[in-house]
């Protein structure tokens, strides 16, 4: 059975087990990711084009090369060789490229590591080896070793080689291609050995790799020149649009010809084990603990799952960085804490053994990378949950893997997490005997109309028209689900916030919270709301005989787009939502609106079948002296090509126009 340290979703991953590795080849292999391989030895400062001397920095060239290969005592062992040049024409640039950070894992060791810089006059500044430092964790991406290049100007180049070889964990992996900085040259190579089938895909424009047998070898590679730099772009999924390519083990010399090692069955097998295998005592310590519950007494599924939850939920606590104890159900139990990975065990097993159907769902989050339903991909196994078929509704046993801890109670029985929704999954039926059947189908996302946020306000104005006001701000769906999940933290910190936003200056007089427990996340209709009375003296101002009515500051501040560049990435957003705003106001005796038209605001963007996707659309109607404008804007699609951006774009300024309305109030 997988060891707990070797799993790989969210901290861990499932491995390479030592019975299962390929058989040796006859004799062992060379130790070295691409033999003969160097640096100039006689460097010189790159010779590029003057329109390169414009950018911050250029990657003259990234280089990389992956072996698989047995060493002089058979162990199963990977090397992976690096060599970058850039050329840095800023301070920001030197800042940026001048400290080198390189992954390290169990068991590593350097085969080269070497680096240098180059002056625009031509000096070289070789290494001092006295700066490299070891580092464990950094930023939560693991072991590094760090170190700077000495040196290093405006103007000039620096360029690092280095080479780390490791234990083999798993046959499988991903490598990005696509930075901050254009690239002038990249290369990758896979380097497997001749018995061995590997399959790879590339994504998001980077070439396919092509394959020949060089000598004991096959040699899997790409290159590209001129890979534009990818930047941050608002409403898009930097890492998910970065240019990749994803390899694994397929076939050994003792495959058959039908099997496809670390396929979606290998994917499915392997998971049902980590989470649904389960010792007779640890059977035991769960129907205790299923006793306790007092199931026997609940009638219906639904019932039933919200008291497993409940009771796991209020009385066990995540611990991301738990061992072995946060792991086994006995020591979950014991110590009431668990590895996000412990309680996924936890729960599966709690739910077999309550006879309640499930499937588990293994997949990745959106922000990260599109599950491929064509190609299996171990590197899109990061995260996992439960469906619920009788009640046909998702538990997230922890957290989505890139979220703090402390987001743990927000997820509840109900819609499929939206940073795993709107994609596929590998959707597995298991119990302890194994596997029954996987399937890779989608998840779906809760629509926009479950995901609301709603303004309600009334404004009225004294005789020296000072505006009070009493509004309420309500969230369902997933925005509730978050906000909870705050406020239990922050409290009147964030719901102040809330509240006031667009009105900093104002005087909350009296406020009220209602359904603010987390225990209520699952019901997406139940709303979070806060219902205020406020004094907001800067919502009127006074021009003359004439009084300026803010109204568009009651809706909070908006996000507003520009966009000097052309579009590079697709449109991406968390999840639907639907924003209602409703702002009724009596106008004062003696005054009228002179310019309600301003309020009238209309953008929307239709899918290809007709359907409106997105709109922003506000107008306002008239009884006597009261006045209700209407703001209502909603996001029914999160996914839009790039082609689409200015419409969009549109629809979201909208909301940042009606922002800036001023409504004059005047003598009639």
């Amino acid at each position: 059975m997988l060891q707990p340290q070797q799993l790989a979703f969210a901290q861990d991953r499932p491995v390479l087990e030592e019975e299962d590795t390929p058989p040796p080849p006859p004799p062992p292999q060379i130790a070295t990711a691409e033999k003969g391989y160097d640096w100039s030895a006689k460097p010189k400062l790159q010779d590029l084009e003057k329109v390169y001397s414009k950018e911050q920095a250029v990657v003259v060239k990234d280089h990389r090369v992956i072996r698989y290969f047995f060493n002089a005592t058979d162990n199963f062992m990977k090397s992976e060789l690096v060599h970058k040049i850039i050329r840095v024409n800023t301070d920001l640039a030197l800042e940026q490229y001048n400290k080198v950070f390189v992954p390290t894992g169990r068991g590593a060791e350097f085969e080269e590591l070497k680096a240098r810089s180059i002056s625009p006059e031509g000096k070289v500044t070789e290494l001092n080896e006295e700066n490299i430092r070891s580092s464990k964790n950094v930023e939560d991406y693991g072991s590094f070793m760090q170190f700077a290049i000495e040196g290093a100007e405006k103007g000039g180049d620096v360029e690092y080689l280095y080479e780390v070889i490791t234990p083999v964990r798993d046959p499988f992996g991903r490598q990005y291609f696509q930075g901050g900085s254009q690239i002038l040259d990249q290369s990758f190579a896979l380097h497997v050995p001749k018995y061995m089938d590997f399959k790879t895909k590339s994504y998001n424009g980077f070439p396919s790799l092509e394959m020949e047998e060089v000598g004991e070898e096959k040699v899997y590679k790409a290159s590209k020149a001129q890979i534009a730099a990818l930047v941050e772009e608002p409403y898009a999924y930097l890492r998910a649009n970065n240019m990749r390519v994803d390899y694994r083990l397929s076939k050994t010399a003792v495959s058959t010809d039908d099997e496809d090692l670390y396929d979606n069955e290998t994917a499915a097998g392997t998971f049902a084990e980590l989470v649904y295998a389960a010792s007779d005592q640890e059977r035991d310590a769960i129907q205790i603990l299923l006793k306790k519950m007092k199931l026997k007494k609940v009638k219906t599924d639904k019932e039933k799952i919200n008291i497993i939850e409940s009771y796991v939920k209020q009385n066990i606590n995540l611990e991301p960085e738990g061992g072995q104890e946060a792991y086994t159900i006995s020591g979950i139990l014991s110590n009431r804490y668990a590895t996000g990975l412990g309680l996924t065990r936890l729960f599966g097993v709690l739910l077999n053994e309550a006879g309640i159907d499930n499937e588990l769902v293994v997949t990745s989050m959106r922000e990260n990378t599109r599950f491929d339903p064509d190609f299996c991909s171990w590197s899109n196994f990061t995260d996992l949950f439960f469906y619920l078929p009788s009640v046909k509704q998702y538990l997230m046993p922890a957290v989505p893997s890139a979220m703090q801890p402390f987001f743990y109670n927000t997820y509840r029985v109900g819609p499929a997490p939206y940073q795993m929704a709107a994609q596929e999954g590998l959707f597995i039926t298991a119990s302890e005997r194994g596997v029954e059947k996987h399937k890779v189908k989608p998840i779906p996302m809760s629509g926009h109309e479950e995901n609301s946020s709603r303004i309600s306000a009334e404004v009225s104005f004294n005789k020296d028209f000072e505006p009070q006001v009493k509004i309420e701000h309500g969230w369902t769906g997933f925005r509730a689900a978050e906000y909870r999940t705050i406020y239990a933290l922050q409290k009147d910190e964030f719901v102040d916030g809330r509240v006031q936003s667009g009105m900093e200056d104002s005087e909350i007089l009296n406020k009220e919270v209602f359904n603010a427990e987390t225990s209520d996340n699952g019901d997406f209709s139940k709303e979070f709301y806060v219902a205020s009375e406020l004094k907001v003296e800067s919502l009127v101002s006074k021009a003359g005989d004439s009084y300026l009515f803010h109204i568009g500051n009651m809706i909070g501040g908006q996000v507003e787009l520009y966009q000097e560049n052309e579009r590079q990435a697709p449109i991406d957003m968390g999840h639907p939502i639907f924003y209602d705003r409703s702002i009724t106001f009596t106008v004062p005796d003696g005054y009228k609106v002179a310019n309600l038209e301003d309020v009238k605001i209309q953008k929307q963007l239709k899918n290809k079948a007709g359907e409106v996707s997105c709109q922003f659309w506000s107008d306002y109607s008239v009884r006597g002296n009261t006045v209700v404008v209407n703001a209502d804007e909603f996001y029914r699609d999160i996914q839009f090509d790039k082609s689409q951006y200015e419409p969009f774009r549109e629809v979201i300024n909208a909301a940042a126009d009606f922002n800036k309305v001023v409504l004059v109030l005047e003598k009639e």
